[in-house]
């Protein structure tokens, strides 16, 4: 069955990356996710999280756009409105980015969520992964 998984920001921003530790798991990671023909969603933030990223080392403003428009052409986005806007203010979550990062996933009908951070989806109904924990319960 094909799932709906969320990437949180931090998951783009260590795929787009190299760098970052995580980035050869990431990639794994995605790649998997393509073969199994699941859905990729994000949020319009974790979009302008990730375009400010790369902006950092792209200067080029057309370049940047030509990469950040091949790189989210597999997803699909969430929504991010008022109704979601007063879910965040009125929730339990401490962080305000993970707060509308969750409810924008709840508000698409994510299966999943996979983030660095899973320990601030405390509040999740939604099944929230690590991405080494998804890695090893799905792919391996």
């Amino acid at each position: 069955m094909q799932k709906k998984i969320f990437l949180d920001a931090n998951i783009l921003i260590e795929l787009v990356n190299k760098h970052n530790e995580l980035n050869k798991e990431i990639t794994f990671l995605f790649n998997g996710i393509i073969r199994n023909k699941d859905l990729f969603y994000c949020s319009p933030t974790s979009f302008a999280i990730t375009y400010f990223f790369l902006g950092k080392y792209l200067k080029e403003k057309k370049s940047l756009n030509e990469i950040t428009e091949e790189f989210f052409s597999g997803f699909h986005f969430t929504s991010e409105n008022s109704l979601i806007m007063g879910k965040v203010i009125k929730s339990q979550f401490r962080d305000l980015e993970d707060a509308l990062q969750y409810f924008s996933a709840q508000d698409s009908g994510v299966d999943i969520i996979i983030t660095k951070n899973f320990f601030d989806y405390e509040h999740s109904l939604i099944p929230v992964y690590h991405p080494l924990e998804y890695i090893n319960q799905f792919l391996i």
